[in-house]
């Protein structure tokens, strides 16, 4: 056991990890400094858990079901129902914000909260524009890669589809969306009944035991 104490319920911030309570956790991302970050579904919130000290924290989401916050401190925007956590090579957050049918992003040069991919609506399109003026359907499982041409790659199981964010800067500054991120999409030619879910999440006997001072 790492996290929660198998009662459905939001407290504990601020003890051990294993004394606090979560509600229907659904993803986990563990970062290379020893942070795990849990996807506190049915709270609306994301919590973290320090691996050296085994304290939870709530890192983003006010517990309230909304979409309200961008341009805030994580902890005071809302989420509904945050479904995936990945975080890019300087640590960012990314949040499929499953109930708001977009991704969010804390970041961790200032501690805000904006929207990347998604205006809000639950629909399927915008292949090709800005992520922020596409729209996704039902945001699970996030992923990406940090290579010539970053990319954030986006599992939405409404539509029966993987979206894929090109150019992902991991400085971009919360305040100001993306000018040069178009989203595609990758459609099978042939139906499936095959519904997306989470991409793999990381073991938390594996965190190396160290609380970092960036974040």
């Amino acid at each position: 056991l790492y996290a929660g104490t198998g009662s459905a319920g939001y407290g504990g911030d601020g003890d051990v990890a294993t004394s606090a309570q979560v509600d229907t956790p659904q993803g986990v991302y563990a970062d290379s400094t020893g942070l795990l970050f849990i996807a506190d579904r049915a709270n609306n919130v994301i919590r973290r858990v320090v691996s050296g000290t085994g304290l939870i924290s709530t890192f983003a989401g006010s517990g309230s079901s909304g979409s309200s916050g961008d341009g805030l401190a994580a902890t005071s925007a809302d989420l509904s129902e945050p479904y995936a956590v990945w975080g890019d090579t300087l640590n960012n957050i990314y949040i499929a914000d499953n109930g708001n049918a977009q991704v969010r992003v804390v970041s961790v040069l200032t501690g805000l909260m904006t929207t990347v991919i998604g205006s809000g609506t639950s629909a399927s399109s915008g292949d090709g524009g800005l992520a922020v003026s596409a729209e996704v359907k039902v945001p699970k499982g996030l992923w990406g890669s940090s290579n010539v041409r970053p990319k954030l790659y986006l599992t939405d199981a409404g539509d029966n589809k993987v979206r894929r964010l090109f150019d992902l800067v991991p400085t971009m500054s919360p305040s100001v969306a993306p000018t040069k991120s178009p989203v595609e999409s990758n459609e099978p030619t042939t139906a499936t009944t095959f519904e997306p879910t989470a991409v793999p999440s990381f073991s938390p006997t594996v965190i190396p035991s160290l609380e970092p001072t960036a974040v």
